[in-house]
């Protein structure tokens, strides 16, 4: 890890950033720019941390999540879903990866397109069961209502990661593309709950 941070350093520093900012910013008196839903934190300082993340791979899923466990005091809570009519075959490593790393798993829609979205939810399920059969999961549908779930089992200290929607605007179903904001439900749900949130 220390490697990978000075080999960091170096590449920043060759490519003309000031030594003092990168300093600045390693210390944390700098705010960095937010990515539209990569692991972007919605949730004000007294509530529990709610991270959107566009993560679709078992690998986003592993890397993300082992990462927001590092840095989390309490439980981290995993919600998620998948496309439907893609990469069938990843499903089980998201549902694994999602076990591995988590204290709490939350299985819901994502795009279904024209697949079965249970269908979806089950395949999900399955690679989290098989990973740890004694994990606590749940399969809430729609989406907003996973998201309510979540923060309604999470505290202050606790990581709620939502993989899937991140920063898009909609979702599909069966051809027809409905207005649909991961940010704006998390957002609700937090408020909802009694908790603050970042300004938009």
């Amino acid at each position: 890890m220390a490697q990978n941070m000075a080999v960091a350093i170096v590449m920043l520093l060759e490519a003309g950033v000031n030594f003092d900012d990168i300093t600045r910013v390693l210390c944390g008196g700098a705010d960095l720019p937010v990515i539209p839903g990569r692991t972007e934190n919605i949730a004000g300082d007294d509530s529990p941390a709610v991270y959107l993340d566009f993560g679709h791979t078992a690998d986003a899923f592993e890397y993300t999540l082992q990462s927001i466990r590092e840095i989390t005091e309490g439980r981290v809570i995993t919600v998620y879903g998948a496309d439907g009519d893609r990469y069938k075959s990843k499903r089980y490593g998201m549902g694994a990866q999602a076990a591995r790393f988590s204290d709490l798993v939350i299985v819901t829609d994502h795009h279904p397109r024209f697949e079965d979205a249970a269908e979806i939810r089950k395949q999900l399920a399955e690679g989290a069961l098989r990973e740890r059969p004694d994990i606590e999961l749940y399969e809430i549908t729609p989406p907003s209502d996973a998201i309510r779930l979540a923060v309604s089992r999470a505290q202050p200290g606790d990581a709620i990661v939502w993989f899937g929607p991140g920063h898009q605007g909609h979702r599909e179903i069966r051809g027809v593309r409905t207005k649909f904001s991961a940010r704006e439900d998390a957002r609700a749900a937090l408020l909802e709950a009694g908790y603050s949130v970042r300004s938009a």
